[in-house]
């Protein structure tokens, strides 16, 4: 581990935000890009992420004193993308105003995005300047009454009793009258990692690894899209979602070029961390020991660091 990499790292189960009644959190995400100055024109620039820590190896961005991401500059570009990895970190945002807020600082640098409703949420799509996917997102769980399996897939019943798509139109007039303010300043505290969707080369054998072996149960069956999620077991069932639109045959990008370094999961203390090490050793599964956590990858490869809560 470099010196940089213990800095960078920072504690990660204190960068953590914890939701009353879920049983785990995202730490740091952690993103090989190609040049750390060229990729703060977004993430801070436009999306109005902080910067909390810098050095020659690494930059550490988030919102409130509380690091989100960590940026490890240096990276080769990707000709292709169809590899195992990042699908998008999702930065969530802690109210409408501020859901609104970053939709207009996207709109008034012009970076393309995709607004997009989800019933459980309203998020937005883009890529960082390396392609690497984002969502930004407003949690609404509260507003999906009843999951009914429809003739295409998953119905939401909303709270009109309409049966609603898992993805569609937003209404954009309705997000924007939450616009409180315009005036450019940093994300508000209590901003944060609220899930992470990945690429994977088996549907099958990533929901062994994340429900049976972490031990997080699944969420609403996205399976007809070609993809599940699991959650920490509140009322927000989307905290680690995995595709296979890659297909079975993908493979992690080549070392050395961007996207998803690892993700970090922390844990509600030592014991639930030993715990799981011993589900995933029994699977042979093998951990390294990294920043304070353990070290594991799902089966198509995607780095996971474990870490207990303090």
């Amino acid at each position: 581990m470099s010196a940089t990499d213990a800095v960078s790292e920072t504690s990660s189960a204190d960068q953590a935000k914890w939701i009353p009644g879920e049983t785990s959190a995202h730490g740091p995400v952690h993103l090989d890009v190609s040049d750390g100055e060229r990729s703060l024109l977004l993430w801070r620039d436009v999306l109005g992420l902080e910067v909390i820590d810098q050095t020659d190896e690494t930059i550490a961005i988030g919102a409130g004193g509380r690091t989100l991401l960590v940026l490890h500059p240096g990276a080769e570009p990707v000709s292709k993308r169809e590899y195992a990895g990042l699908y998008h970190v999702a930065i969530h945002v802690p109210d409408a105003a501020e859901f609104a807020y970053v939709l207009a600082r996207l709109d008034s640098a012009r970076y393309p995005h995709s607004p997009t409703e989800h019933v459980f949420s309203k998020a937005t799509y883009l890529d960082d300047l390396d392609g690497n996917g984002i969502e930004i997102t407003l949690e609404t769980p509260w507003r999906v009454k009843e999951v009914r399996n429809g003739p295409s897939g998953i119905e939401l019943i909303d709270e009109e009793g309409l049966a609603r798509p898992g993805v569609g139109h937003l209404d954009m007039q309705e997000t924007m009258s939450h616009l409180a303010e315009k005036e450019m300043r940093p994300l508000k505290p209590g901003t944060w990692i609220g899930h992470v969707h990945v690429h994977v080369n088996d549907i099958e054998a990533a929901r062994v690894f994340y429900s049976d072996l972490l031990g997080y149960p699944v969420g609403m069956d996205w399976s007809f899209m070609g993809m599940l999620d699991v959650h920490f077991e509140g009322e927000f069932e989307h905290r680690i979602a995995f595709n296979g639109w890659q297909g079975p045959g993908a493979t992690q990008r080549p070392e050395g070029t961007v996207g998803l370094r690892h993700f970090t999961l922390v844990l509600p203390g030592q014991e639930e961390l030993d715990a799981t090490l011993l589900r995933l050793a029994a699977a042979g599964v093998k951990a390294e020991p990294r920043d304070g956590g353990q070290m594991v990858a799902d089966p198509s490869g995607n780095g996971v660091l474990l870490v207990a809560k303090r």
